[in-house]
């Protein structure tokens, strides 16, 4: 049987990435009807999702002050929301899709109400379902901010990236989608798995509640996190990726890197984007982390997913193959700030956060700082090799200190017990 502490140790991990999207979320939406972001949710949508979250809050007695304050916060935004909507699009428009949303999640908030009390296992079930709802809801929220951010970012650096990915030898990567594109199904298969890569968090996360030892389940944190932290990356250092900054030319007629000029290209860059370091590999190393004590199909259907996500993100010309060599230090940052198994002044998870922040702030003066930088080709190689070799001795101790506090404890007893 799971131990009560425990349990509520997830449940408040899952609470903290759910008020991150629900807080921000009524931002998002306010920002679109005043036209500052594109429209991506329907108003009534955004509206059953806050009126849920009010009603599944006042489900507990009694309320602090804080969770008080979260109710107002919700109650007034989705009033702004209401009427931001009807002046702009009309009372039919602003509560289309309202009634089948909220049936859905009163339906939810039922069943959570009658099942809570038998035990915790099910309370983590359901922790997980809102967990990974929630997910989407922080996804619709980053990408819909990107999607408004480069509307205003003329620069994109395809060029250093290129170079660097030549200068590290990884120009071969390019050629991953080849046997791929040679069977049209077999390339949708992937470029379904690719694009709807968040499906693949559902079975982590449930992987994750019943057969890891840790003290509190992270995944949904960790990728929530990762998501708003790869927003300013992706300002500071914006890019096409390569299959749509050479267009025809990927991957089979790619010119040689020495040829294309280090300084940035002004161009019109539209909705497309190349976040640097990629999010899709930051996704996919968190989500095989999770299932890294789970049963062996679990981790070989993790890794599977894995090679899926290297052979989309690079054979298909969606990211560099530096993204993913800069995706390391952006995992070790955000596992050393989700770790709840160590205290906050451990030295391990002090060194896993500043280890990946100045790796990162290295990787930014790097290539914002060409042409200058790649006049030094050794700067770049051994920035890579600290990247690949600094997050992996790191997170293999990361992974010994996280099962540490559930051999120690009495309660460790495997979730899948209960």
């Amino acid at each position: 049987m799971v131990a009560p502490d425990e349990s509520d140790r997830f449940l408040s991990r899952n609470l903290i990435a759910s008020l991150i999207a629900v807080l921000a979320f009524p931002l998002s939406e306010i920002a679109a009807l005043a036209n500052f972001l594109p429209l991506v949710m329907p108003p009534g949508q955004v509206l059953a999702i806050l009126a849920a979250a009010v009603v599944a809050m006042l489900q507990r007695r009694p309320l602090g002050r804080g969770a008080w304050a979260v109710c107002a916060w919700l109650a007034v935004s989705g009033g702004l929301i209401l009427c931001l909507g009807i002046s702009r699009l009309g009372w039919a428009a602003t509560l289309d899709s309202f009634p089948p949303m909220f049936l859905v999640l009163g339906a939810y908030i039922i069943l959570s109400r009658l099942l809570t009390p038998l035990a915790p296992a099910f309370r983590k079930i359901l922790s997980c379902i809102m967990g990974a709802s929630c997910l989407f809801v922080g996804a619709i929220i980053a990408w819909s901010i990107l999607d408004a951010a480069v509307r205003f970012l003329p620069l994109v650096y395809d060029p250093v990236l290129y170079r660097m990915d030549a200068l590290l030898g990884l120009g071969a990567a390019y050629r991953l989608g080849d046997s791929v594109n040679a069977d049209q199904g077999f390339r949708h298969f992937i470029l379904i798995l690719y694009k709807y890569n968040l499906v693949a968090a559902v079975p982590a996360l449930f992987s994750e509640v019943f057969y890891a030892r840790k003290a509190a389940a992270e995944l949904t944190l960790q990728l929530l996190i990762s998501s708003f932290l790869v927003f300013p990356l992706f300002c500071m250092m914006p890019a096409l990726a390569p299959a749509f900054f050479f267009g025809g030319l990927f991957p089979d007629h790619l010119p040689p890197a020495q040829s294309l000029a280090t300084q940035v290209i002004g161009t019109n860059i539209g909705t497309i984007r190349n976040t640097f370091p990629s999010l899709h590999a930051c996704w996919a190393i968190l989500i095989f982390l999770a299932l890294r004590d789970s049963p062996l199909w679990h981790r070989i259907l993790g890794a599977s997913f894995l090679l899926v996500t290297v052979i989309a993100t690079l054979g298909f010309g969606e990211h560099y193959a530096v993204d993913w060599v800069a995706a390391l230090p952006l995992v070790l940052l955000v596992r050393g700030v989700c770790c709840a198994s160590l205290p906050l002044a451990s030295p391990l998870r002090q060194s896993c956060v500043l280890s990946g922040i100045f790796l990162l702030a290295f990787w930014v003066v790097a290539v914002r700082g060409a042409p200058v930088t790649l006049e030094f080709p050794w700067m770049i190689r051994a920035l890579a090799v600290l990247s690949l070799a600094l997050p992996l001795a790191l997170e293999k101790n990361l992974g010994v200190a996280e099962r540490r506090p559930a051999r120690l404890s009495p309660h460790a007893e495997p979730a899948h017990a209960a």
